[in-house]
């Protein structure tokens, strides 16, 4: 790849701003914060509190919010302030050294993509090693708790708390950062991840025991909220390891009211959340009563009803603030039950042979599935071939490039991963990275960051994205309830970034069943790995047999763009003009089809397409742009802003059809194509 077509830090920050937090990232970044605040307030024996700057070492992507957590607690902890402010900013400017000087980062040109605020933090500041992220952690306490040492005389107490920060550190510092990690590594490590946030909710408690409210426990109260949220998201095993040490600390007689708790929360979960905090705070009050008497009803009782209370409001908080918003609507209530959402993405991920029965479950008259089911099984053969011509030239070229005889395997169609064993891989960071680059030569496309296995020897290389993305969504009702639904995901195994807007036909609670349903189906089945245009037909025989009798019909407007190349996929079946903003001109894309459901068929238009860096696609709903002098005045207004961003497209555009007083439901969705960094 020749150095004239990479694009520098620098440039990036000036060509494009720097990605935004996005809604999840606030709430999620609140709660590391309120997490890492606590626990800074966490006392342990000998009067010391590691755990705020352990969580704060064993954070990535949320670091920055651990931070101000772990310091606002420096203000509150019984330590002296300014000693403990010091030993957080100590822990802060040792991470940063590690990563700079010991553990190098990886060149700029080399790095992913910086789509979000958490790729920027996680991604380049704060992702070094397990083990350096324990030294720091270590040293960072040791000199918290050393310093009465060094002013105030030698005392075996003080010593006693630094060893015993330091043994904290190297025990938490792993479990409490395996809460941060996501993707393909926290599958594989599912187990410790529920270990580490078992270890977190019982830190929390410890803090929790350490208030004092007239007539409730805290601890008890915070120990109730954890075992109900673990066991409607972990599971019953984690919920009950969360019960027993959550309830040793609260105290002995907690324990079996916790374990009961959990049971009774599990049986319930499959009806509703809220229902089993209710169901399981009534189980543990009658089972206090056993354990303790009747004065239970009065000591305790009212810390459990205020950890149930607690945990149900967070519930309906969390879900409006991920849902409402500034031209949002909350998703409607009427969508696939959990369970079936749960067959849904289980057997469509895991068991292609076994989708057809599955389905059938759903949607009886899915006719296509077996069709589907072969063709997983295939696209699972072609990823599996190997690519033994190319693999002969990587190995050809590394040998006259010095690196011996290495013995190279390339496989995949798409995802290529390509494998490298040989004694003369081990070396430098920029070592591997030359490897890489005389690599990309061959390929003629961009390859991932170079990782070696456990042993050193084999250099493992794949296929990276050659574009990036930023996108927004919005939509904005008639009435109180909006009949569109909009949604933008990605397809993580597959590189895919997928943009969808259907709009059910009619009015109110009934057109937004259908097209919440309608988007949530095809979402299953396109992210199960079924084509696009496949996932599109079955629709039809989903709407032709539910709910017979109704309205039972909604456009389609489906974009699937290829990360890896740029290419796309536009479907539209029924839906408005779709729009590209290009240098110099605006491409229209419109269609003559009639929406999904009104015939046994699918009535679908298809065209290729290929976004480039810094052009935008725009989707919306028929409520935008309703008449031929509505497209006329949109066309106008995408011309003369051209460099908006995605939020600020979204966000005009609802805006100005509100002001027209537009008689249907509004939706729209605009991304943005940058460069992909490597």
């Amino acid at each position: 790849m020749n150095s004239d077509k990479k694009i520098t830090f620098v440039k990036r920050i000036k060509n494009h701003s720097m990605p935004r937090l996005t809604r999840r990232e606030v709430s999620d970044g609140l709660a590391t914060a309120i997490t890492a605040f606590l626990l800074g307030i966490c006392p342990l024996p000998f009067s010391v509190s590691p755990l705020g700057i352990i969580f704060f070492c064993s954070a990535s992507e949320k670091a920055l919010f651990a931070l101000a957590g772990v310091l606002v607690s420096a203000f509150v902890s019984e330590l002296d302030t300014a000693i403990y402010i010091s030993a957080v900013l100590i822990a802060l400017a040792l991470r940063i050294i590690m990563r700079l000087f010991i553990d190098v980062p990886s060149k700029t040109e080399d790095a992913p993509p910086l789509q979000t605020f958490s790729d920027v933090v996680g991604g380049r500041f704060f992702c070094e090693s397990l083990s350096l992220r324990i030294a720091c952690a270590a040293l960072s306490v040791f000199s918290l708790s050393i310093y009465p040492i060094v002013i105030g005389g030698f005392r075996y107490y003080d010593l006693f708390g630094a060893i015993l920060g330091v043994a904290a550190s190297v025990v938490a510092t792993p479990l409490f950062g395996t809460v941060f990690t996501s993707g393909e590594k926290a599958d594989s490590n599912r187990a410790l991840k529920k270990i580490g946030k078992v270890a977190i909710a019982a830190s929390l408690c410890l803090t929790f025991a350490s208030f004092d409210l007239k007539g409730i426990e805290p601890a008890l109260a915070a120990a109730f909220v954890f075992v109900v949220s673990l066991c409607a998201s972990e599971g019953l095993l984690t919920s009950l390891s969360a019960a027993v040490l959550c309830g040793a600390v609260c105290g002995a007689e907690a324990i079996p009211i916790l374990i009961i708790s959990a049971f009774t929360a599990y049986c319930v979960l499959d009806i509703s959340v809220t229902l089993a905090a209710a169901v399981a705070c009534i189980a543990a009050g009658i089972c206090g009563v056993a354990v303790s008497g009747s004065t239970f009803m009065t000591d305790s009782f009212l810390s459990l009803l205020t950890g149930c209370a607690f945990y149900s409001t967070a519930k309906k908080l969390a879900s409006d603030f991920s849902s409402n918003g500034k031209g949002r609507t909350a998703p409607h209530t009427h969508s696939f039950s959990a369970s079936e959402k749960e067959l849904l993405s289980h057997t469509l991920l895991k068991d292609s042979v076994g989708t057809f029965d599955s389905l059938s479950e759903v949607a009886p008259s899915m006719t296509c599935a077996k069709e589907l089911s072969e063709y997983l099984l295939k696209e699972a053969e072609t990823e599996a071939e190997e690519n033994t011509e190319l693999a002969k030239s990587i190995s050809r070229r590394l040998c006259e490039l010095g690196f011996g005889r290495p013995e190279t395997t390339v496989t995949g169609k798409r995802q290529i991963k390509i494998r490298i064993c040989g004694e003369r891989l081990t070396g430098s960071h920029e070592r591997l990275d030359f490897i890489r680059r005389r690599t990309e030569q061959l390929t003629s496309f961009p390859l991932s960051l170079p990782k070696t296995d456990e042993s050193g020897k084999v250099l493992l290389l794949q296929r990276e994205s050659l574009i990036s993305y930023h996108h927004a969504v919005a939509t904005s009702p008639k009435e109180e309830v909006c009949g569109d639904t909009a949604e933008v995901f990605f397809d993580k195994r597959r590189n895919m970034l997928y943009a969808l807007i259907c709009d059910g036909m009619g009015s109110g609670e009934d057109a937004a069943e259908i097209s919440s349903k309608s988007v949530n189906l095809l979402k299953a089945l396109i992210l199960g790995g079924f084509p696009p245009e496949k996932a599109v037909k079955a629709l039809v025989s989903f709407l032709r047999t539910e709910n017979a009798g109704k309205e039972n019909s909604t456009t389609v407007d489906l974009l699937a763009l290829d990360l890896y190349d740029g290419k796309a996929r536009l479907i539209k079946s029924g839906s408005a003009p779709s729009y590209i903003i290009k240098k110099g001109e605006i491409i229209r894309l419109s269609s003559r089809t009639m929406p999904m459901g009104i015939f046994d068929t699918a009535d679908l238009e298809k065209q290729n397409l290929e976004l480039k860096s810094g052009e935008i696609f725009i989707m919306a709903s028929d409520g935008v742009a309703e008449s031929e002098a509505d497209g006329i005045a949109l066309l106008d207004y995408l011309n003369s802003h051209r460099n908006l961003s995605p939020e600020e497209l979204v966000s005009d555009i609802m805006e100005r059809s509100r002001k027209n007083e537009k008689k249907d439901d509004l939706s729209a969705i605009a991304i943005k194509i940058f460069p992909g960094d490597y």
